[in-house]
């Protein structure tokens, strides 16, 4: 199996122009330049119900020394970015709350400023708690012997009340504004970025942000996981069974999902990719996460959404999307991805 770096590379690679389905004759097609073009038909399929978006979005990051910062340089690079920040009175030593003033959350009790928060925490980090992120951080070998350095953290997050509403990129656009200029201040050497279950370098964030000159969805904020039954098969071929005897039985399912879509209020996706290219698999997982970011929930229980390229054809075979349960933790509503099981082998996703 391809290392989870070269799956995370090939994420923003080739990309193709053929969207979901639903089978009701309608044309859906639209483009994105960071993902498979997709649409949808209104009056097709079923909506999928919301995941409830987390009232915390909370990134941690991590040092080897805490700085002695100085809040009034992180402030003013704060400000660069978000002009309307505001430094709340009621921030201590230790904790420091901002406000957005120009960007609202709307609910039931009217609305109010969003709210961004640094908090300092001056203890190592706990790698019992942090080793289900450790674990799936595919696109950072590294992640474990680094954080085993650092000796202090910290968290920053918003707060986005219960029933409070902002749009998703939005939110993102604000925490990320916020990060780069973390990283420019007070640069730490490992973020976790707990909402997507994953660790990642800072300077591959920042290098990813700049190069986008924005927002940016991976590396960060979507995530690609091994689920727990598909671990013993991907042990490097060196200490694979060669015994021809072996029954197909023992062979374990190679699951996966994303991690990341549910704490903004949309779906994850999961799929059964026993026999499939795993890397090509993992970059439809990526792409299709990616639209859904941009997009919205625009893919519905019943829809299909362009797989990989069946041998001797040359378009994307179509895999349906069916609502469903997570197979692993955390618990939260998904979309099951069903490939085309007629259609192998797959010469890949997509033409050059």
């Amino acid at each position: 199996m391809e290392s989870e770096k070269s799956k995370m590379d090939d994420c923003g690679g080739n990309q193709n122009e053929h969207g979901p389905h639903c089978g009701c004759g309608h044309s859906h097609t639209h483009s994105c330049e960071h993902s498979p073009s997709m649409g949808y038909h209104a009056s097709c399929g079923k909506e999928v119900p919301k995941n409830p978006p987390t009232v915390h979005y909370a990134l941690e990051l991590y040092y080897e020394h805490l700085p002695n910062w100085e809040i009034e340089k992180v402030e003013a690079a704060l400000r660069r970015r978000s002009p309307s920040i505001v430094r709340l009175p009621r921030s201590t030593d230790t904790t420091f709350l901002f406000e957005h003033p120009d960007h609202p959350i709307t609910g039931s009790y009217g609305s109010t400023a969003s709210i961004c928060c640094l908090a300092i925490n001056r203890t190592p980090p706990d790698p019992e708690r942090l080793w289900s992120s450790l674990e799936q951080s595919w696109g950072w070998n590294e992640a474990g012997e680094t954080l085993a350095r650092c000796r202090g953290s910290i968290l920053l997050t918003d707060l986005v009340p219960p029933g409070g509403t902002i749009m998703p990129l939005e939110r993102l656009i604000l925490l990320q504004n916020a990060l780069v200029s973390l990283i420019e201040t007070v640069p730490p050497i490992a973020i976790h970025w707990t909402p997507a279950q994953h660790f990642i370098p800072p300077q591959e964030f920042l290098d990813a942000y700049q190069q986008a000159g924005g927002f940016v969805g991976v590396p960060g904020v979507i995530n690609v996981r091994v689920l727990p039954e598909a671990l013993p098969g991907l042990a490097p071929e060196a200490e694979k069974t060669t015994d021809s005897s072996a029954s197909n039985d023992q062979t374990p399912h190679i699951r996966l999902d994303t991690m990341g879509l549910a704490p903004l209020g949309f779906a994850d996706f999961q799929i059964d990719a026993t026999g499939l290219p795993i890397a090509q698999v993992v970059r439809v997982l990526y792409n299709t996460a990616l639209y859904v970011l941009e997009h919205g929930s625009v893919i519905r229980d019943g829809h299909t959404i362009p797989g990989l390229i069946p041998t001797g054809q040359t378009q994307p075979a179509h895999w349906s999307c069916y609502l469903d349960t997570a197979w692993t933790a955390p618990n939260r509503t998904v979309l099951t991805i069903h490939p085309d099981a007629s259609a192998v082998p797959f010469t890949g996703m997509t033409s050059s």
